[in-house]
């Protein structure tokens, strides 16, 4: 058993999660601040938010929280991604960055193999960004207040509507039909135009989601719509290689740019008004 400290940090700042260099320290110290000492309570807020409901399911996550607050393995991706809205990171301004920044770190990604997977561009990536939203699902015995917020949206067919003009010159969605596409850090469109920007897979092998469990877990954009690209195959370092998913289209609709968590993955968005060589 490991022996954890408790005490609140102090006002000095001596004990904030941005200190830390490990994000498997940052983890511990976050449960630790909600209430978490241990992980019998964690343990069952995980299991709600990743819909698993036997007990074998408990009795893994028990074991996987003391591993990742150990240090001895770090979550997948989707894992993360659960960790991230149990724990109400977004609303945590002065963790959210080394939250994030630790966590790819403990990924040991090869950089080469990174710009294969991603298909960066060359274009660097503006010096500032607006402030980064993430998605995933919902933890049981959130506020009902919050979880409205973050669902209504995805009620509508699209999330953000152009006029009728840009309409008629939107193209038909993009659609994978079985084939391979990996994920994009960066997307530059012009208003009306479509680009794959992610996958959303199921358990490796499998079927990924309906297009409506995805659209649900999908941020609003006030710059463009979400809509169904088909399911194909996409890269996955989790899978160890292709791994079938639901392709995840955006569509310009105004000029812009946001920056979200799609997946655990980080995504820049920049929708301009007319198109640009790049």
């Amino acid at each position: 058993m490991i022996m954890r400290d408790v005490s609140p940090p102090d006002e000095s700042g001596a004990d904030a999660p941005a200190r830390y260099e490990q994000w498997s320290l940052l983890l511990d110290r976050l449960c630790v601040e909600k209430g978490h000492a241990d992980n019998r309570s964690l343990a069952s807020t995980y299991c709600a938010a990743a819909k698993k409901e036997t007990a074998g399911d408990y009795a893994s996550a028990l074991k996987n929280l003391e591993n990742w607050r150990s240090g001895s393995h770090a979550p997948s991706r989707r894992n993360f991604r659960i960790l991230t809205q149990i724990l109400g990171i977004q609303e945590r301004d002065e963790a959210w960055d080394d939250w994030n920044a630790l966590y790819q770190k403990t990924q040991r990604r090869k950089p080469a193999t990174e710009a294969e997977m991603l298909q960066l561009p060359e274009e660097p990536l503006p010096e500032t960004f607006p402030r980064w939203r993430g998605t995933g699902l919902l933890a049981a015995g959130l506020a009902v207040t919050i979880a409205a917020a973050l669902i209504a949206p995805a009620v509508h067919h699209y999330l953000s509507q152009p006029d009728s003009s840009q309409l008629a010159s939107m193209p038909d969605a993009v659609d994978v039909d079985g084939t391979l596409f990996y994920m994009r850090s960066t997307v530059r469109v012009a208003v009306g135009e479509s680009l794959i920007v992610h996958g959303n897979r199921g358990d490796c092998g499998e079927q990924p989601p309906s297009w409506q469990d995805t659209l649900a877990n999908l941020p609003p954009m006030t710059i463009g719509r979400w809509s169904d690209g088909g399911v194909g195959k996409r890269g996955s370092n989790t899978c160890g290689g292709p791994t079938p998913a639901r392709a995840v289209v955006f569509t310009g609709t105004q000029p812009g740019e946001d920056k979200i968590m799609l997946y655990g993955d980080l995504v820049f968005i920049r929708v301009d008004s007319q198109k640009v060589d790049q």
